[in-house]
């Protein structure tokens, strides 16, 4: 399982591609309106009903969250050829 050093929880989502299809080749962020720590947000891409998830997350407080390690690909922008080559934030 690889995630940054950074990362202050782990929780991770069944909502993802795995493994990952393709290499690593950029960085996708992606807004999420709300206000919630890191671990609220993990708690949210936990349910499968919501087909959403990222590989990591910062909360409003700072905090670091990973829900798809990173040989996995998360849901975070409606492309699976994105998602397939992006750490997602």
């Amino acid at each position: 399982m690889t995630y940054s050093s950074l990362t202050d929880t782990i929780i991770l989502s069944p909502n993802g591609y795995f493994p990952r299809q393709d290499s690593i080749r950029k960085v996708t962020i992606h807004h999420m309106a709300g206000v919630m720590t890191a671990e609220e947000c993990g708690r949210i891409f936990q349910n499968p009903a919501r087909q959403a998830s990222s590989n990591y997350g910062i909360g409003n407080d700072g905090s670091i969250g990973c829900y798809i390690v990173e040989e996995n690909a998360s849901w975070c922008s409606s492309s699976y050829w994105n998602d397939n080559q992006a750490i997602t934030i």
